[in-house]
């Protein structure tokens, strides 16, 4: 790697983060016994139950079928009871380590939620019962809850609790009664309405405390038909199985029923359908017109922001609150474990902050907030291409307004030329009349690139408008709200649009420095089609110069995780022989590949099977050894970290105390926030035969998080990544097919 004195230089700082250590008696450990009832007992809630009348001899445990975990040492002897007898044979001991010790913390830390009167929604736990804790909107009939996350897990510094808020915004109406607001607005054309206004909600179900995403709403059955199953109808209606099972009683039985579709872990099995009554679905989130109330919007922030200083109290009050459990007390000492009530120590390395490179090689100092906005007035764009034939397609009121931002662009840049476009009017604001017209220009014109103004949120113009340019033609195209016209930042604006049209036809507003030759970085994220449920996509995004300025994207569709795997390889290919088309024959001599989406649980199927194919794969292209790096990465973890009682400095790295053993892995802080405490990225390097140091991959890690074009600051992940996410998030969003293969040499999705 060629050599940079700036890009080693480190700053070392005191930091702490949301963890919580478990101090644990190094004698302590769970053992395995073997249980039989006498007389025999088949029901696993009887089973739990007889065992938990003896939990003061036995301490903490996990049920797992016939098998007992207990921090109780041998011999383990049951008092013979009323009715049963419990005969024990030990097994032996589990080692340290065993995912079985994360259960048992994790089931403590929820009883003592429990016993503290959390309510469980989904996966947290929300303080409901203390009106601090729970803030009413009554214009808007919403309510903020806050709760907590809490997770147990083996880390460098031994066994920790990690603990972060969340807030769940609970409107207070159930799906039926959502249903009567559109029937009153909407008459007797409500189905079409209230479908597309419940589809994609998630909803909760407090009688089995689940939260459920709509994927449908089936009108033809109500809550007096029979229960549909795979196999055909139970001879019970869905009134009925309510009452009986659950006591609860329906009231409205004419209402429609809601379609989820469960899907498998095994995504080979197609998807199965799930019918829910919106009587007793409470909407969880906003709904479709909540979500774009920039009111709304600003009202939520401002009970949802939590500042450094505050998050710091509001854990160690929480800490506070659990060491104050008696249940807890009891299980912790019961397994000879305590909760320490400080947060831990970390000390994080600062990395250097960065030049980016504008036109006519002048450098720009990147400043302590990650933001270089002042730049675009001072310097010219790294590279451009003239814009020269180009449509600008405006709904007819908008006609005198859309000419006055499109010669604020003009004038937004220094050396990115536009011409002036080609103007069509239009009469009527809808899907087809854009669609017939836009048609007509592409076809007449051949234009390099469409901006079309559409008057405020309108998500079926925007997808008609999307599968026009990208898969029934290969035309960049930059959609815009009439919002812009009347924003106070309009020179501001104009100048951002400017520079994405830029983008979209092969410019490069700015670059960075690279110390290193033949590099080729690759962003790889996945995400579910919003309309099939069984089917999802994957978006590969790679580098093909030197200074990564030049991209080639591609997007797979898949509907099986081994299909994933096969897509992955086939567009690294793909993207090889581009590389090697624009590099004069040559391949890439390392390969740095992001990738997004993995949970905890599945990295290890990752490694094994997706992982070890790419590179088997990559090693046949090579005829031998190829220099790979494969990170996961997680732009939404659950860690916080202080300096003080502010934010860490923007390049702060993290690789010790709270990452996991025997990981190669690192939390990096490549965003600034003033009022918000800052979320880290969490990368984890599961295969490495790259021949770079640790150290050498965050820097360029860090380095990638300022050539995100969409923004003139940092970004929370690298670049390759960010383009990846969005670019499969349009896919499965909004056009739900691959895009025309003729745009895949350029940033249009941007």
């Amino acid at each position: 790697m060629e050599s940079n004195p700036e890009d080693v230089k480190e700053n070392f700082v005191q930091l702490k983060a949301n963890y919580f250590k478990i101090l644990c008696d190094p004698n302590w450990g769970l053992h395995r016994y073997r249980l039989k009832f006498e007389p025999e007992e088949d029901n696993y809630e009887r089973q739990k139950a007889l065992i938990d009348q003896h939990r003061n001899v036995i301490g903490s445990f996990i049920l797992d079928g016939p098998v007992l975990l207990s921090t109780h040492k041998p011999p383990l002897e049951f008092p013979p009871g009323d009715d049963h007898e419990i005969i024990v044979e030990y097994l032996g001991d589990i080692k340290p380590g065993d995912h079985r010790y994360l259960q048992l913390y994790n089931l403590l830390a929820k009883r003592a939620l429990e016993s503290l009167n959390f309510q469980m929604v989904g996966r947290n736990f929300y303080d409901i019962n203390t009106p601090d804790a729970k803030i009413n909107i009554e214009e808007y009939a919403l309510e903020v809850w806050t709760g907590y996350q809490t997770a147990v897990q083996h880390y460098d510094d031994g066994v920790m609790m990690c603990v972060d808020i969340s807030h769940k915004v609970m409107p207070q109406l159930s799906v039926s009664d959502l249903l009567e607001q559109v029937i009153e607005t909407s008459g007797t054309d409500y189905q079409e309405a209230f479908t597309a206004e419940v589809t994609g909600l998630h909803v909760w179900t407090e009688y089995e405390n689940k939260i459920h995403r709509i994927d449908g709403v089936d009108f033809s059955l109500s809550p007096l038909s029979n229960i549909r199953i795979a196999e055909g109808e139970l001879g019970m209606t869905y009134k009925e199985f309510y009452k009986i099972h659950h006591n609860i009683s329906i009231y409205r039985s004419s209402q429609p029923l809601l379609i989820t579709n469960y899907r498998a872990r095994n995504r080979r099995e197609p998807a199965e359908k799930i019918y829910l009554v919106p009587e007793l679905c409470t909407i969880a989130g906003l709904t479709g017109a909540l979500k774009n109330d920039a009111i709304v919007k600003d009202l939520l922030s401002a009970h949802t922001t939590v500042s450094p200083e505050s998050r710091i109290q509001k854990l160690l009050a929480f800490n506070n609150r659990l060491l104050s459990s008696s249940t807890l007390k009891e299980e912790l000492q019961s397994s000879n474990m305590k909760l320490d009530s400080k947060l831990v120590d970390v000390i994080g390395k600062v990395l250097p902050q960065e030049k980016l490179i504008f036109g006519d090689d002048c450098q720009v100092d990147v400043n302590s907030e990650g933001e270089w906005t002042q730049a675009f007035k001072e310097k010219n764009l790294f590279h451009t291409v003239k814009l020269e034939n180009w449509v600008v397609v405006t709904p007819e009121a908008y006609g005198f307004e859309a000419k006055n931002f499109v010669a604020r662009m003009m004038q937004a840049t220094r050396n990115f030329h536009l011409s002036e476009p080609h103007y069509v009017e239009l009469e009527e604001s809808t899907p087809e009349c854009y669609s017939s017209h836009m048609e007509k220009s592409i076809i007449n014109l051949n234009p390099q690139l469409l901006m079309v103004v559409v008057q405020g949120r309108r998500p079926e113009i925007f997808t008609r408008v999307m599968r026009k340019c990208y898969t029934e033609h290969a035309v960049p195209c930059q959609v815009i709200t009439d919002k812009c016209f009347t924003s106070e930042d309009l020179n501001e604006i104009a100048t951002k649009v400017a520079i994405q049209l830029s983008c979209k036809i092969g410019g490069v507003p700015w670059s960075i420095h690279i110390p290193l030759s033949g590099l080729m970085v690759v962003g790889v994220s996945i995400a579910h089609d919003n309309e099939e449920s069984n089917r999802s996509f994957a978006a590969v995004v790679a580098t093909l110069d030197k200074g990564l300025t030049r991209y080639f994207s591609t997007v797979s569709s898949h509907e099986r995780n081994d299909q994933l795997t096969v897509n992955i390889i086939a567009s690294l290919t793909k993207a090889l022989e581009k590389f090697r088309e624009v590099n004069n024959g040559c391949l890439p001599s390392r390969i740095l590949l992001y990738r997004d989406g993995v949970p905890d649980k599945q990295i290890g199927n990752i490694t094994d099977h997706e992982v070890s194919r790419v590179h088997k794969s990559l090693r046949r292209i090579y005829g031998g050894d190829v220099s790979l790096a494969y990170v996961l990465v997680s732009t939404h973890s659950n860690t916080r970290l202080f300096h003080g009682r502010e934010n860490p400095p923007l390049g702060t790295v993290i690789d010790d105390v709270i990452t996991q053993p025997l990981r190669k892995d690192f939390f990096l802080v490549s965003q600034f926030f003033k009022e918000e405490s800052v979320m880290p990225a969490y990368y984890n390097v599961v295969f490495d035969s790259i021949r770079l140091s640790f150290e050498r991959i965050q820097i360029l890690t860090y380095k990638l998080t300022h050539i995100y074009f969409n923004c003139s600051s940092t970004v929370r992940g690298p670049a390759p990544l960010q383009y990846a996410h969005k670019l499969v998030f349009l896919v499965a969003q909004s056009i739900h097919t691959p895009p025309d293969p003729g745009l895949q040499d350029l940033l249009y999705f941007l």
